[in-house]
């Protein structure tokens, strides 16, 4: 699924691709990727609009349109963009378009594609950003969370700090794999609650989740690049703990896979 990072890199791809072009049109290829009401009112409201700033919070994804409202892209498990020339889009092989869901036909004749290709990605129109995540409830973003925004998320929870990362609520952005990568270069056990651990290792797990996902963004979300003390790489089955080389422990936390080393994660109040 496309967490912060990923979703950081897309921001950035609209940015250098696709903004103050006019659209054309909007081909609905399934209808089902627009969260609005009636998909063809939508799209005809669209024409002539152009996006003018793209934005982010944990892993939603903000563009700022001209008419002043808000278009909402979160990605899914599967969500990707793709920016062609309309030429280029038609050259293409029905393998790499089959999961084109909206494409957003700009006057320029270059086209924004959509992707997802199970279909859990969405499409929202909304009036304003903080609209958006006062009714949703989101919390700060994990890139930018301050240390007394983070803190108070954790201490005031009692349950395991893996669930607490995960909790989109608290804290927007952190999947699975980085909670994981976080908690093992913090060296905190998954099941320790939040108001068990210390001000100092809270500390230390604010600083590290906004080093690790940074990394994450300058090497493009490759995981096969990031360096090579990462805790990501022995994160496979069977994997050893790249510290103490015992066999990694797997739980299910917070309704998600987790694994870490109990030797260098030791359950224990910090």
């Amino acid at each position: 699924m496309p967490e912060l990072p990923e979703v950081e890199i897309y921001r950035r791809y609209l940015e250098n691709t696709s903004l103050n072009q006019p659209i054309h049109h909007i081909e609905i290829r399934d209808a089902k990727i627009l969260r609005v009401p009636n998909p063809e009112v939508f799209a005809k409201s669209l024409v002539r609009i152009q996006f003018k700033k793209i934005s982010r919070r944990g892993k939603y994804l903000f563009i700022h349109l001209s008419s002043g409202e808000i278009l909402l892209f979160h990605f899914g498990m599967t969500g990707n963009l793709r920016y062609d020339s309309n030429t280029k889009l038609q050259e293409l092989d029905a393998k790499i378009t089959r999961f084109d869901r909206i494409r957003f036909h700009f006057q320029s004749n270059k086209v924004l594609s959509f992707i997802s290709q199970r279909k859990f990605a969405r499409i929202e129109l909304w009036h304003s950003i903080d609209d958006f995540i006062n009714k949703r409830k989101i919390g700060p973003d994990a890139l930018n969370i301050t240390y007394p925004q983070f803190s108070r998320a954790i201490q005031s929870s009692k349950r395991p700090i893996k669930a607490i990362l995960l909790d989109q609520h608290r804290i927007a952005g952190i999947g699975n794999l980085y909670a994981d990568e976080a908690l093992f270069q913090s060296k905190i056990n998954p099941l320790i609650l939040g108001s068990q651990i210390s001000e100092t290792q809270i500390k230390k797990l604010h600083e590290v989740i906004q080093n690790i996902l940074q990394i994450a963004i300058d090497h493009n979300a490759q995981y096969g690049e990031f360096p090579s003390n990462f805790f990501l790489h022995a994160r496979v089955i069977n994997g050893k703990c790249p510290i103490c080389g015992k066999e990694l422990e797997k739980r299910i936390v917070g309704q998600r896979t987790t694994i870490f080393c109990t030797i260098c994660q030791p359950l224990i109040s910090l």
